[in-house]
């Protein structure tokens, strides 16, 4: 049986923001940038060349690289967000309106300060992948199960510490509610720098 406890604030967040964005499931997280790594992990990427724009936040190519892939800078127009080519996997950390979600994807949302939803911190994922959601689960929160009490748990991997907290997620509920269906993209290509004039990247661009 599970735990009737704060964590509620957590899956009702999710709950309302899946309903909102149109996917059958949403996992709430403690970063857009670390939604990025756990679904390249989930998917299973690794050493491959993964298309990106040269204007974007660095957290993408850095995790990218973190995963043990490569990333290639092009010059792409987007607003709002992008896909991670070849992969499923969609940036939305610049969007959030109602039924964005694609189909089939894994599109991560970010509630930065500086985004639409402004938590602070924080992200979701959006998915239809049911398997994505049971192993993301205990993945985010140290290998630990949500409806057991620390000394009562046979933790089932070896986890991130990764989720989103019960005050942050209530947070985004009431923040939510003051928000309309339709908001305007809050960055874009010309909102961030190009990443291939930066030295760190400079011998690790895809060909």
């Amino acid at each position: 049986m599970r735990l009737n406890n704060d964590w509620d604030k957590v899956l009702e967040f999710e709950e309302t923001i899946a309903e909102f964005c149109g996917s059958k499931y949403a996992v709430a997280i403690d970063s857009n940038t670390n939604g990025i790594k756990l679904a390249l992990e989930y998917l299973k990427i690794k050493d491959t060349i993964i298309t990106i724009p040269k204007n974007t936040y660095v957290s993408v190519p850095n995790q990218i690289i973190h995963s043990e892939n490569i990333p290639k800078f092009e010059d792409i127009e987007w607003s709002g967000e992008y896909r991670l080519e070849p992969t499923p996997i969609v940036d939305s950390a610049c969007r959030f309106k109602k039924d964005m979600y694609i189909n089939n994807s894994y599109q991560i949302l970010s509630f930065h300060h500086r985004k639409i939803l402004k938590i602070g911190k924080g992200g979701m994922v959006l998915t239809n992948d049911k398997n994505f959601v049971d192993w993301c689960r205990p993945m985010i929160y140290d290998g630990r199960h949500i409806d057991k009490m620390y000394n009562d748990d046979d933790f089932e991997c070896v986890g991130y510490h990764m989720y989103m907290t019960p005050e942050d997620a209530q947070l985004g509920s009431n923040l939510f509610k003051t928000l309309p269906n339709n908001n305007d993209d809050c960055g874009s290509s010309q909102t961030y720098k190009d990443l291939t004039l930066q030295k760190i990247f400079t011998n690790l661009n895809g060909k």
